[in-house]
């Protein structure tokens, strides 16, 4: 079975069917899952976070991978933490799949855990399979001029880097009407493409400040957007409008190295979708380094941050399935949570004197 396959099986099951099949008692009371013998554990209504408030280990929340790990490292008390990719090969065995063998010669035989389980399914979601429509893209209008005053005046993004993307045809704005009423709808319009260049879906933005709108149409599973390089360095953004405010950064405070970075492939994953850095890296294999460029985020309530978890979760799946071949780095924001917030801050405050390190390639990733 390969790691793809292993990680959509990960990614069906919700903390309360591990705890099923593991068969780790859980009580459902006050709009929250607890355990009887752990009383610092709190997993959320739907099943799909944690919390451990007595902070018993170093993993002190998350999602139903670091559910797994934290499970090893506290109730079976192993010595050494389980790796995300380990965790992931306890997860599907825990739903009766063997590792070893391809997926299609086998069919999963449940454990007696699961079939004892006293819990009455709550919060386990599987995902269906949604037959893809044929691909219809958003309608063009007859100019730009919308989206150029938004990411040039709202987000503060250079202009020439806004028209070299309207001319490389990686942007342009839309016009549509709402459903039901007459009011035309302008969106920022960045076209995914495949590896062969086809068109295959869009991420959306709205244009209008005082409302907010994202979106995404077509294929934005296996695909992002891709800025192709000549190089062997990859850099990695949650958003396309992050990436654009990067190069607006290195381009107005550091020119020459912001020169040094027309050779490398930028993409944006459109958030934090994993699965579409892994496809690219298979299909392209000059890659050598991997810088991440995603949000600087905080702790959340689940003890989580998201942006910097998910770098070091994509070094330990990468050099699980390619020891040794790839470098990582990380590229994140020091003052902001984002490049675009980082990026209207300074220009709001003028801050000719903006000491932020362009590339911060000198700090690798730790795993701890």
């Amino acid at each position: 079975m390969n790691f793809y396959e292993k990680k959509e099986i990960a990614e069906q099951m919700s903390i309360v069917e591990c705890c099923s099949l593991l068969g780790f008692e859980l009580v459902y009371r006050s709009n929250r899952y607890k355990h009887p013998g752990w009383n610092g554990l709190s997993i959320s209504s739907d099943g799909n976070a944690f919390t451990d408030f007595a902070k018993s280990c170093e993993i002190e929340g998350g999602g139903s991978v670091r559910f797994i790990q934290w499970y090893y490292s506290v109730v079976k008390k192993e010595k050494e933490e389980l790796t995300y990719g380990k965790a992931i090969d306890e997860m599907v065995k825990l739903k009766g799949y063997d590792i070893e063998t391809p997926l299609q010669k086998q069919s999963p035989s449940i454990p007696v855990s699961f079939k004892q389980n006293t819990i009455k399914n709550r919060g386990i979601h599987a995902k269906k399979n949604i037959e893809r429509q044929p691909l219809v893209m958003p309608s063009k209008n007859e100019n730009h001029r919308r989206v150029f005053a938004y990411l040039t005046k709202t987000r503060k993004i250079d202009p020439d880097i806004v028209q070299w993307f309207l001319q490389q045809h990686l942007l342009y704005e839309s016009k549509d009407k709402l459903k039901n009423k007459e009011v035309e709808v302008h969106n920022c319009v960045f076209v995914n493409m495949d590896y062969e260049g086809n068109v295959v879906g869009a991420s959306l933005r709205g244009t209008m400040s005082d409302r907010s709108f994202k979106g995404s149409i077509g294929n934005d599973t296996d695909y992002g957007f891709v800025i192709k390089g000549n190089n062997h360095r990859i850099r990695i953004f949650e958003s396309v409008i992050d990436l654009m405010s990067r190069k607006t950064l290195l381009k107005k405070n550091y020119p020459r190295k912001y020169q040094n970075t027309m050779d490398d492939t930028w993409m944006s994953l459109n958030g934090l979708k994993d699965l579409k850095l892994y496809k690219y890296l298979e299909n392209h294999p000059d890659i050598k380094e991997i810088i991440f460029s995603v949000d600087n985020d905080p702790l959340d309530q689940y003890g989580r941050k998201p942006g910097p978890d998910f770098c070091e979760k994509c070094k330990d799946i990468i050099q699980q399935n390619y020891p040794s071949k790839y470098s990582f780095f990380k590229d994140m924001p020091r003052f902001k949570k984002d490049w675009n917030e980082e990026l209207v801050e300074i220009d709001k405050f003028n801050q000719l004197d903006y000491q932020q390190e362009v590339i911060q390639e000198k700090q690798s990733i730790v795993l701890k």
